[in-house]
């Protein structure tokens, strides 16, 4: 493999961001005084056992911190980086998200092992494996210089992997808040019969009280994080083909990792359902219209943030420039958060069960997250269903209380029942409907999403 493969995309600046404590946990709170980093009793025991307490932190947010902090862990990091990278990958990723972690550092180094944009989807959906790659990796970077550039490549690919996370956590929170002030109203029996075809000639119904569900749930935060790092390999691809590096690649490959339109770059990289390639089914897992509803969400998000000092559009450019340069109330906020997976059922639930409930005892947790959130599914029933003539109401009203990333139990909550398709009563659509239809109530359809009646009441 050519040297030139193996460049940087930059050189990697270690900051310094000041003299605070960093609190790394485990069970634990470790805290390291950054002040003096060099005269910490701890950087002074042999290599072997650093490399294990490092092997201890629980996140790539906690690593990110600790190689900032400690110049002797940075020059550990560097020099086993791999070993390391692939440690905490295993130890606290999904594999679902794991392999798309892998397709962007991938992408980054040495572009040219893709033979093509669907040799991309094979390895992202965890088709292909790269334990070939990383092999024919160690015993082609043995020359120091090449070595340390590769090694950058791997630390700059934990702080993105931190910013991945602190992402995730300030958007999820961000809904969670906005979520809180929906105002959805319920069915009952004194309410007149209605035209179902007419949004806006829905009679008031009884209101409902929002109840707070929490913190966003591991699983909520895994939806997010998968997509992040789906949009992350779309980066680097982008990167890869301007500075000249997927020629061999066809016209057409090249073209469609330009094209600014979401809804295509989504279905361009999205695994085709059929025996050769994928045992899951399309519109299970890897629902590009999900993925696009998604990604508006969290521009939503950016744009909020952002709001002051620019004039941004729902882009993945825009995206790319938000990342590299997260506002420190971002980037700093996630340090001390804790995001590791649910207990079993039996030790936190009481109750009924929802399909939404069940832990990867019974379901993959790769499924759990790469299939579309119950708040989306709901939408996507209702609109399914052409007896009520509600299959032209938009996502838009309800994205913007998070409804793309909530789970069964949230949306309960908040005051909108789900259930799988199969089984449920049919006769309750309707009033399930109802509950859907009245947050369109003051919402111009019309003029704000092309629909063809305007929500007056």
């Amino acid at each position: 493999m050519a040297q030139s493969e193996f460049e940087a995309k930059s050189p990697i600046k270690v900051e310094n961001r000041g003299s605070v404590n960093q609190t790394l946990r485990r069970g634990e709170t470790l805290v390291f005084d950054m002040a003096s980093p060099n005269d910490s009793r701890l950087c002074h025991l042999p290599t072997e056992i650093l490399i294990e307490i490092i092997k201890l932190l629980p996140s790539f947010s906690s690593l990110w911190s600790l190689i900032n902090a400690f110049p002797r862990f940075n020059s550990i990091f560097l020099s086993v980086p791999f070993e390391i990278f692939e440690h905490f990958l295993r130890k606290e990723t999904p594999p679902c998200i794991q392999a798309l972690m892998r397709v962007a550092l991938v992408a980054r180094i040495s572009p040219s092992w893709f033979a093509d944009r669907r040799d991309v989807t094979k390895y992202m959906s965890r088709y292909k494996t790269f334990d070939h790659y990383f092999d024919a990796l160690s015993e082609r970077t043995k020359e120091p210089e090449l070595a340390l550039k590769v090694a950058l490549v791997v630390r700059d690919m934990v702080e993105t992997a931190h910013k991945i996370h602190a992402v995730a956590h300030a958007c999820l929170d961000y809904y969670v808040e906005k979520s809180m002030t929906i105002k959805p109203e319920c069915w009952h029996d004194g309410l007149p019969s209605f035209d179902h075809s007419k949004l806006g000639n829905q009679p008031e119904g009884r209101p409902i009280q929002p109840k707070p569900s929490g913190p966003p749930t591991y699983l909520e935060e895994q939806i997010l994080i998968r997509l992040l790092w789906r949009l992350q390999v779309f980066i680097e691809l982008r990167t890869a083909n301007r500075q000249k590096n997927l020629e061999h690649w066809s016209e057409d490959n090249r073209r469609s990792i330009q094209i600014w339109f979401m809804d295509y770059l989504f279905h361009a990289f999205t695994p085709i359902s059929n025996t050769q390639e994928m045992f899951r089914t399309y519109n299970d897992t890897w629902n590009p219209y999900c993925e696009k509803d998604q990604f508006s969400s969290l521009m939503e998000f950016v744009i909020h943030v952002t709001a002051g000092d620019t004039k941004l559009k729902p882009g993945l450019w825009e995206l790319e420039n938000f990342l590299k340069n997260l506002p420190p109330k971002i980037y700093d906020g996630c340090y001390h958060a804790t995001c590791l997976p649910p207990k079993p059922i039996s030790e936190t639930r009481r109750g009924l069960m929802t399909t939404d409930d069940i832990l990867p005892a019974t379901v993959s947790i790769d499924e759990m997250i790469e299939k579309p959130p119950a708040g989306w599914r709901l939408h996507d029933e209702m609109v399914s269903d052409r007896r009520h003539h509600y299959s032209s109401v938009p996502f838009e009203p309800y994205r913007r209380y998070g409804f793309a990333f909530w789970q069964a139990e949230r949306m309960a909550n908040l005051g909108f029942d789900y259930h799988e398709r199969p089984g449920f009563d049919e006769s309750d659509a309707p009033k399930r409907y109802f509950v859907w239809h009245s947050v369109l109530r003051g919402v111009d359809m019309s003029s704000r999403y092309g629909h063809p009646h305007e929500v007056t009441q």
